[in-house]
């Protein structure tokens, strides 16, 4: 992957611009750190067991002191047990925030403890992710529709990483605001990136930042997916794996136009100059999109299997050393309209437990066959 902004070097200026006379304006906002901070770097579990991810909710909450932040947009919170724990909670009902999708038990469990929150409307935007700020440390969960079932959890930490939890508290307070007051322009200094392409978490040899999407809302204070995976394919990495929902497809619904971002042509694209072997893991087949499949696999270095399941939302893409971290489907419309933050490492560690939950799930699916 190359360093972002090589080739876009009047949008850096642009960039830069616009985040210094945001400077300007909330200077007294908050206090500003370029210092990138982290005793720990990000880590990644795949895990089959519920209690790891119980387990990890109760301990973010009850070893937190300072500050809470709970974001869940579509997946029900568990009143019943959060209540106890926030209530047996050292911090203090000023510094604890929710924002969640289902409005029973929050309004009458924040009128007990008196923290706030925020009920997520999709009718302003689209979101999908699930994120506990505890401190200095921050956890991302992979998203699950409400009604999901899983056997699987995948689990992003941050412990003891003030640029990574500051990173995923910005990101709340930002959707908190649009969801207040529908401002998708201009953003304070606590909402916006603590990490970038430009200034990344750099551990151990190992990097790690976030990126965001849709371009519509806090560009260019964070880096559009878009770009971030328009750079990576037109790099021709040797390898790519990929494990979303459904194989990249164009709907007879989307709006077409050159500024669209579609996944389907880039991957088209990086097939026919036949230097990359991709192997795509489908978590669900639909029928319907079964002619844009017959289209990939006519290429000899495509491989696609399908699951045909209850949809897990393991959303990531492994490009040689790159591993990619998505909240949400890797298709186009997502990327185009949702509101949400991904991440991207060349960490080796969680390059390998990426590829062994991939390359385990690749066995159990099924090879695609257009007979």
């Amino acid at each position: 992957m190359r360093i972002y902004c090589n080739q876009t070097i009047f949008g850096c200026l642009a960039s830069a611009v616009l985040a210094s006379a945001l400077l300007l304006i909330s200077v007294n906002d908050t206090k500003i750190t370029n210092q990138i901070e982290c005793q720990k770097f990000p880590t990644i579990y795949y895990s089959n067991d519920s209690k790891t991810y119980q387990n990890l909710f109760e301990r973010a909450i009850k070893n937190a002191t300072r500050r809470i932040s709970i974001a869940a947009t579509s997946t029900k919170l568990d009143f019943g047990t959060l209540g106890p724990l926030l209530n047996a909670s050292h911090v203090p009902p000023s510094k604890i925030q929710i924002f969640t999708s289902n409005e029973s038990n929050v309004q009458t469990l924040s009128k007990k403890l008196g923290f706030k929150y925020t009920i997520y409307n999709p009718e302003i935007f689209q979101a999908k992710f699930r994120m506990i700020v505890s401190d200095d440390s921050a956890y991302v969960m992979s998203y699950q529709p409400v009604t999901a079932i899983t056997p699987f959890y995948r689990i992003l930490s941050f412990e003891q990483c003030t640029s990574g939890s500051d990173d995923i508290l910005a990101f709340i307070n930002y959707c908190i605001n649009l969801q207040q007051s529908h401002n998708t322009h201009i953003a304070k200094i606590d909402m916006q990136a603590k990490t970038s392409p430009i200034q990344p978490i750099n551990m151990d040899n190992s990097l790690f930042f976030s990126f965001y999407n849709p371009k519509s809302r806090l560009f260019p204070l964070r880096i559009h997916t878009q770009h971030i995976l328009e750079e990576e394919l037109s790099d021709e990495p040797n390898t790519l794996y990929i494990y979303s929902k459904t194989p990249p497809y164009i709907m007879m619904y989307e709006a077409f136009s050159s500024s669209d971002f579609h996944l389907y042509y880039d991957i088209k694209a990086l097939l026919m100059r036949n230097k990359t072997k991709i192997y795509y893991l489908a978590s669900v087949h639909s029928g319907t999109q079964t002619n844009w499949y017959n289209q990939l696999t006519r290429h000899d270095n495509f491989q696609l299997r399908t699951l045909d399941e209850s949809y897990f939302s393991f959303d990531f893409m492994v490009s040689d050393n790159w591993t990619y971290i998505f909240s949400h489907e890797i298709r186009s419309l997502e990327i185009n309209e949702d509101v949400s933050l991904h991440f991207a490492t060349n960490n080796s560690k969680i390059l390998s437990s990426s590829l062994d939950f991939f390359n385990k799930r690749w066995k159990e699916g099924k090879p695609y066959s257009d007979e």
